[in-house]
C-alpha cells in the first residue's frame, strides 16, 4: 500500500512537471520572437517627466499629471525629459522568479538599467521587452510587470522617494 502512495505521489509530480514544461515551451515560442504585438494598442513611447518638489521628492508625470507607476506594454517604449541634468536607475534584480530589474535593453542586447539626460533633449529607451521567466510567471497572475527605480538625480542631487516609482510593463498577447 505504501508503494501505491509513493508511486501515485510521483506520479501527480511529475505530471505537475511535465504540465509546467510544457506550459514553458509554449510560452518561449511565444516570446522568441520579441515583443508581440498589441492589437489596437498604441505602442508610441510614453513622455515621462522626472523633477523633484520644495520637500525633495521626486516627482514622476506623464501628461502633466503625477504617476508613481505609469504602464506601458511590453514593446512600448518610454521617453524621459527633465528641466535639468537628470539620470535614474531601476533597482538590481532580486525577485524570484528571475527578473532583470529593467525592461529595457541597450544597442547590444545587454539590459539597460541606468539612464541620463541633458535639457532640452529628450532620453527615449528602446521598446520594453520581458524575458521568458517574467512572461511565464506573469502569464499566470497579474499579466504585468512592476520596475521600481532604485534611484533618481535631479541636477547632481538625489531626490528621495525614487524608490516608490517606476513602471508597470503589461505582458504581451
Amino acid at each position: 500500500m505504501t508503494k501505491g502512495v509513493r508511486i501515485a505521489t510521483y506520479t501527480g509530480s511529475a505530471v505537475g512537471i511535465l504540465f509546467v514544461v510544457c506550459l514553458g515551451l509554449i510560452k518561449l515560442s511565444e516570446s522568441s520572437a520579441g515583443p508581440k504585438p498589441h492589437p489596437g494598442k498604441n505602442l508610441t513611447p510614453v513622455s515621462i517627466t522626472l523633477s523633484v518638489n520644495g520637500s525633495g521628492q521626486c516627482v514622476q508625470q506623464v501628461d502633466g499629471k503625477n504617476i508613481n507607476f505609469p504602464g506601458i506594454y511590453e514593446g512600448q517604449g518610454v521617453t524621459w525629459t527633465a528641466s535639468q541634468g537628470w539620470s535614474s536607475s531601476f533597482q538590481s534584480a532580486t525577485v524570484l522568479p528571475p527578473n532583470t530589474g529593467t525592461p529595457f535593453e541597450d544597442t547590444n542586447g545587454d539590459w539597460q538599467p541606468n539612464f541620463s539626460g541633458t535639457p532640452p533633449t529628450p532620453t527615449p529607451s528602446g521598446p520594453s521587452v520581458l524575458t521568458f521567466w517574467e512572461t511565464l510567471y506573469y502569464s499566470f497572475s497579474t499579466q504585468q510587470v512592476t520596475f521600481n527605480y532604485s534611484s533618481i538625480t535631479i541636477n547632481g542631487t538625489p531626490c528621495s522617494g525614487a524608490s516608490n516609482m517606476g513602471l508597470i510593463v503589461h505582458a504581451g498577447g
